[in-house]
Protein backbone atom coordinates (compact mmCIF):
# COMPACT_ATOMS: atom_id res chain seq x y z
CA UNK A 1 0.00 0.00 0.00
CA UNK A 2 2.70 2.69 0.86
CA UNK A 3 4.79 1.65 -2.54
CA UNK A 4 1.24 2.47 -4.51
CA UNK A 5 0.49 5.50 -2.61
CA UNK A 6 4.46 6.96 -3.64
CA UNK A 7 3.81 5.80 -7.24
CA UNK A 8 0.78 7.35 -7.14
CA UNK A 9 2.37 10.74 -5.33
CA UNK A 10 5.06 10.66 -8.24
CA UNK A 11 2.46 10.20 -10.80
CA UNK A 12 0.55 13.06 -9.75
CA UNK A 13 3.93 15.41 -9.54
CA UNK A 14 4.72 14.48 -12.58
CA UNK A 15 1.66 15.09 -14.66
CA UNK A 16 2.01 18.76 -12.81
CA UNK A 17 2.39 21.39 -15.74
CA UNK A 18 4.84 23.10 -16.58
CA UNK A 19 4.73 26.71 -17.25
CA UNK A 20 8.02 28.62 -18.13
CA UNK A 21 9.25 32.05 -16.99
CA UNK A 22 9.74 34.69 -19.16
CA UNK A 23 12.87 35.33 -20.29
CA UNK A 24 12.86 39.00 -19.11
CA UNK A 25 12.08 37.41 -16.01
CA UNK A 26 14.60 35.01 -15.82
CA UNK A 27 17.22 37.61 -16.70
CA UNK A 28 16.23 39.96 -13.70
CA UNK A 29 16.47 37.26 -11.33
CA UNK A 30 19.92 36.46 -12.92
CA UNK A 31 21.08 40.46 -12.48
CA UNK A 32 19.73 40.50 -9.13
CA UNK A 33 21.47 37.25 -7.80
CA UNK A 34 24.37 38.47 -9.22
CA UNK A 35 24.89 41.30 -7.27
CA UNK A 36 23.88 39.83 -4.22
CA UNK A 37 26.23 37.32 -4.42
CA UNK A 38 28.97 39.39 -5.40
CA UNK A 39 27.77 41.46 -1.95
CA UNK A 40 28.35 39.43 0.39
CA UNK A 41 32.16 38.73 -1.44
CA UNK A 42 33.77 42.39 -1.46
CA UNK A 43 32.55 43.23 1.90
CA UNK A 44 31.37 40.31 4.44
CA UNK A 45 31.06 42.35 7.23
CA UNK A 46 29.45 44.69 6.05
CA UNK A 47 26.98 42.15 4.78
CA UNK A 48 26.65 41.02 7.96
CA UNK A 49 25.87 44.42 9.79
CA UNK A 50 23.66 45.56 7.09
CA UNK A 51 21.68 42.21 6.21
CA UNK A 52 22.22 39.09 8.75
CA UNK A 53 21.67 41.52 12.07
CA UNK A 54 18.26 43.08 11.09
CA UNK A 55 17.27 39.63 9.95
CA UNK A 56 18.05 38.19 13.18
CA UNK A 57 16.16 40.75 14.92
CA UNK A 58 12.77 40.33 13.33
CA UNK A 59 13.48 36.70 13.58
CA UNK A 60 13.13 36.61 16.71
CA UNK A 61 10.82 38.57 17.23
CA UNK A 62 8.52 36.79 14.94
CA UNK A 63 9.48 33.33 16.97
CA UNK A 64 8.04 35.02 19.93
CA UNK A 65 4.42 35.32 18.57
CA UNK A 66 4.16 33.70 15.66
CA UNK A 67 0.64 33.92 15.64
CA UNK A 68 0.94 38.22 15.17
CA UNK A 69 2.46 37.60 11.91
CA UNK A 70 -0.08 36.87 8.78
CA UNK A 71 0.13 33.23 7.67
CA UNK A 72 1.95 32.89 4.63
CA UNK A 73 3.56 36.48 4.85
CA UNK A 74 7.55 36.71 3.89
CA UNK A 75 8.56 37.13 7.85
CA UNK A 76 6.81 33.66 8.14
CA UNK A 77 8.50 32.23 5.31
CA UNK A 78 11.79 33.30 6.09
CA UNK A 79 11.75 32.55 9.59
CA UNK A 80 11.37 28.93 8.68
CA UNK A 81 13.73 29.07 6.29
CA UNK A 82 16.99 30.67 8.71
CA UNK A 83 15.72 29.75 11.92
CA UNK A 84 13.49 26.44 12.04
CA UNK A 85 11.50 26.05 14.93
CA UNK A 86 13.25 29.15 16.31
CA UNK A 87 16.84 28.43 16.35
CA UNK A 88 18.93 31.08 15.52
CA UNK A 89 21.88 29.87 15.49
CA UNK A 90 22.66 29.33 11.89
CA UNK A 91 22.12 32.91 11.61
CA UNK A 92 24.30 33.81 14.32
CA UNK A 93 27.49 31.73 13.17
CA UNK A 94 26.99 33.52 9.77
CA UNK A 95 27.23 36.83 11.66
CA UNK A 96 30.11 35.78 13.49
CA UNK A 97 32.06 34.61 10.38
CA UNK A 98 31.69 36.88 8.20
CA UNK A 99 32.14 39.57 10.48
CA UNK A 100 35.55 37.92 10.55
CA UNK A 101 36.00 37.30 6.85
CA UNK A 102 38.12 39.54 4.88
CA UNK A 103 36.85 40.76 1.25
CA UNK A 104 36.98 37.68 -1.68
CA UNK A 105 36.84 38.95 -5.05
CA UNK A 106 34.13 39.01 -7.28
CA UNK A 107 33.02 36.07 -9.39
CA UNK A 108 32.48 36.94 -12.91
CA UNK A 109 28.81 36.15 -14.78
CA UNK A 110 29.41 33.41 -17.31
CA UNK A 111 26.65 33.07 -19.95
CA UNK A 112 27.70 29.34 -20.74
CA UNK A 113 27.02 28.66 -17.30
CA UNK A 114 23.61 31.08 -16.92
CA UNK A 115 23.01 28.52 -20.23
CA UNK A 116 24.22 25.51 -18.26
CA UNK A 117 22.32 26.36 -15.57
CA UNK A 118 18.83 27.23 -17.39
CA UNK A 119 19.32 23.88 -19.28
CA UNK A 120 18.95 21.83 -15.79
CA UNK A 121 16.56 24.09 -14.22
CA UNK A 122 14.16 23.31 -17.12
CA UNK A 123 14.61 19.78 -16.93
CA UNK A 124 13.98 19.38 -12.79
CA UNK A 125 10.78 21.79 -14.14
CA UNK A 126 9.44 19.38 -17.02
CA UNK A 127 10.23 16.22 -14.90
CA UNK A 128 10.19 16.79 -11.93
CA UNK A 129 13.34 15.76 -10.77
CA UNK A 130 15.60 16.82 -7.45
CA UNK A 131 19.07 16.19 -8.07
CA UNK A 132 22.13 16.62 -10.33
CA UNK A 133 22.02 14.52 -12.56
CA UNK A 134 19.45 15.65 -15.65
CA UNK A 135 16.74 13.32 -17.26
CA UNK A 136 19.19 12.65 -20.63
CA UNK A 137 21.61 11.72 -17.03
CA UNK A 138 24.02 14.73 -17.67
CA UNK A 139 26.15 15.99 -14.99
CA UNK A 140 26.91 19.47 -14.06
CA UNK A 141 30.39 18.72 -16.27
CA UNK A 142 28.98 17.24 -19.08
CA UNK A 143 25.90 20.48 -19.13
CA UNK A 144 28.31 22.66 -18.26
CA UNK A 145 30.95 21.92 -21.42
CA UNK A 146 28.74 22.14 -23.89
CA UNK A 147 29.06 26.24 -23.67
CA UNK A 148 32.46 26.54 -22.96
CA UNK A 149 35.70 25.38 -21.03
CA UNK A 150 35.84 25.40 -17.14
CA UNK A 151 38.72 24.82 -14.41
CA UNK A 152 38.02 22.78 -11.27
CA UNK A 153 36.63 23.01 -8.38
CA UNK A 154 33.39 23.19 -10.43
CA UNK A 155 30.22 22.81 -8.43
CA UNK A 156 25.92 23.25 -8.64
CA UNK A 157 23.46 24.32 -6.37
CA UNK A 158 19.57 23.63 -6.67
CA UNK A 159 17.45 25.37 -4.45
CA UNK A 160 14.01 25.00 -4.72
CA UNK A 161 11.10 27.22 -3.45
CA UNK A 162 12.73 30.38 -2.86
CA UNK A 163 11.68 33.35 -5.77
CA UNK A 164 13.40 36.47 -4.35
CA UNK A 165 17.12 35.98 -5.38
CA UNK A 166 18.25 38.29 -1.85
CA UNK A 167 16.42 35.59 0.02
CA UNK A 168 17.95 33.11 -1.88
CA UNK A 169 21.66 34.66 -0.72
CA UNK A 170 20.55 34.88 2.59
CA UNK A 171 19.38 31.48 2.88
CA UNK A 172 22.77 30.45 1.45
CA UNK A 173 24.71 31.92 3.48
CA UNK A 174 22.44 31.04 6.57
CA UNK A 175 22.60 27.50 5.84
CA UNK A 176 20.25 26.26 8.53
CA UNK A 177 19.34 23.14 7.69
CA UNK A 178 22.76 21.96 6.72
CA UNK A 179 25.07 21.60 9.82
CA UNK A 180 28.48 21.68 7.43
CA UNK A 181 27.34 24.90 6.11
CA UNK A 182 28.14 23.61 2.34
CA UNK A 183 26.10 26.49 0.56
CA UNK A 184 27.61 29.15 3.09
CA UNK A 185 31.48 27.78 2.07
CA UNK A 186 30.75 27.86 -1.50
CA UNK A 187 29.80 31.65 -1.44
CA UNK A 188 32.93 32.69 0.32
CA UNK A 189 35.30 30.49 -1.34
CA UNK A 190 37.80 32.15 -3.01
CA UNK A 191 38.43 29.63 -5.66
CA UNK A 192 35.77 30.58 -7.55
CA UNK A 193 36.05 33.11 -9.93
CA UNK A 194 32.77 32.60 -12.13
CA UNK A 195 29.32 31.48 -11.98
CA UNK A 196 26.18 31.32 -13.54
CA UNK A 197 22.37 30.95 -12.78
CA UNK A 198 18.31 30.22 -13.57
CA UNK A 199 15.37 30.08 -12.09
CA UNK A 200 12.43 28.14 -13.37
CA UNK A 201 8.83 27.34 -12.01
CA UNK A 202 8.01 24.06 -10.36
CA UNK A 203 4.79 22.40 -10.22
CA UNK A 204 5.19 21.07 -6.83
CA UNK A 205 7.46 23.70 -5.21
CA UNK A 206 6.98 26.91 -6.90
CA UNK A 207 10.43 27.54 -7.82
CA UNK A 208 13.46 25.75 -8.55
CA UNK A 209 17.33 27.94 -9.07
CA UNK A 210 20.39 26.48 -10.30
CA UNK A 211 23.45 28.04 -9.70
CA UNK A 212 26.81 26.91 -10.81
CA UNK A 213 30.36 27.93 -9.74
CA UNK A 214 33.32 27.53 -11.19
CA UNK A 215 37.23 28.46 -10.80
CA UNK A 216 37.25 29.72 -14.00
CA UNK A 217 35.17 29.02 -16.92
CA UNK A 218 35.72 30.86 -21.33
CA UNK A 219 32.66 30.69 -22.91
CA UNK A 220 32.33 29.29 -26.79
CA UNK A 221 31.76 32.47 -28.60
Amino acid sequence: AQAQAQAQAQAQRSSMPFKPLSAETIQNYRDKLFIGVNFVRINPPYYAEEVLIPLLAAVKKYWQNPSASPKGSILSKQAVLFAPDGNTSAIESAISQLSKTQPISRVKRKKGLDRASADHSIDISSTQLTGHIGSDKSTPEIRTDRYGKFEKPIIENVVFGVYDPDTLVASLIIDAYDPKRGNRNVLLDKRFGSMGSSIQSHGSRGAVTVMIFAANFTDID
